[in-house]
């Protein structure tokens, strides 16, 4: 059996909104690529970059949370991985085809939730990214120092996991902020001022996210499918976290979720208003990462340092 790994906090800086392009939307249905095939994409796109370090963490986040198929071949002494889209893989390359704002608006969902929907150790780096959103969601409208937010993100850290003796860098944290500047709106900016990036709450979302978030907040209130959600301020909250929403425009994006998306159902009444989610989200299939998958859970069991670099 494998070794238990610690707990990684590490948020890698290759895992970019970059190489989406270069790299995940060259991937197709059904084909097997090894780190060989991804780098080749890279340099194909005219990308004139080494590229194992960002194939080898791309590969390891989107075999976590299930956007790509994967397993092990050995080969000689080196063990090499092997991906390709899985079903929510091809779900996302349709979509940016589509809907790009639902692209990354999905992509940053999957990498919020991860460890909110498992509290499992394999997806701590998640948790990194959601405290980060949180914090900067909090501290909005401002500038955005990257070293000052790595203080106050491991000192979270550090009460939040006493025992894993967490440790990033402000590399990770910065590895994170490139997905809150694509996003449409963006909720982070390039400030006029040299390495500082301007915060500021969305005004609008897709309203896929804004039912992914009522879902994620629904599952951590404990609630059944159909229980109507009474909506006061630690929900909208949560909620609108989840969507690095402005809270006053919280109320037209759920009723423009509730016109949307079927199942999303807003009450008004005399003592306040409620969301009623009458099931899962039936336009997406998301995994479930509680159940564990040997190969795309242990993602980073490759080891090709015998390969040479393309």
């Amino acid at each position: 059996m494998p070794s238990v790994a610690e707990p990684t906090f590490l948020f890698r800086n290759e895992i970019s909104p970059s190489y989406i392009e270069p790299l995940f939307l060259q991937m197709k249905p059904d084909i097997w690529l090894d780190t060989h095939d991804m780098k080749r994409m890279l340099h194909d796109s005219g990308l004139d970059i080494g590229g194992k370090d960002i194939v080898t963490n791309s590969k390891l986040v989107w075999s976590l949370l299930r956007i790509v198929d994967s397993r092990l071949e050995q080969q000689g002494r080196s063990t090499v991985r092997f991906v390709r889209l899985a079903p929510l893989g091809e779900y996302l390359h349709d979509t940016h085809s589509t809907n790009p704002d639902l692209f990354y608006d999905l992509f940053h969902y999957l990498f919020y939730s991860a460890w909110r929907r498992t509290q499992q150790d394999r997806f701590t780096r998640f948790w990194l990214y959601a405290a980060c959103c949180d914090l900067a969601w909090q501290q909005a409208p401002t500038e955005l120092a990257t070293s000052k937010l790595t203080r106050q993100l491991q000192r979270e850290c550090d009460a939040a996991f006493p025992k894993s003796h967490p440790s990033f860098s402000g590399r990770s944290v910065g590895g994170i902020l490139p997905w809150l500047q694509v996003l449409s709106p963006p909720f982070l900016r390039q400030s006029e001022k040299r390495n500082l990036l301007v915060s500021e709450r969305r005004r609008h979302c897709t309203p896929q996210l804004f039912h992914l978030a009522l879902d994620l907040v629904y599952a951590a209130e404990g609630l059944q499918y159909g229980t109507a959600m009474a909506i006061g301020p630690q929900n909208q909250e949560a909620i609108c976290k989840v969507c690095l929403l402005d809270p006053d425009r919280f109320w037209a994006m759920a009723e423009l979720t509730e016109m949307t998306i079927r199942g999303v159902e807003l009450q008004r009444g005399q003592w306040g208003s409620s969301l009623v989610l009458k099931s899962k989200p039936k336009w997406i299939d998301l995994p479930d990462y509680m159940e564990s998958d040997a190969d795309n859970d242990t993602a980073d069991d490759e080891s090709d340092e015998d390969e040479e670099d393309v």
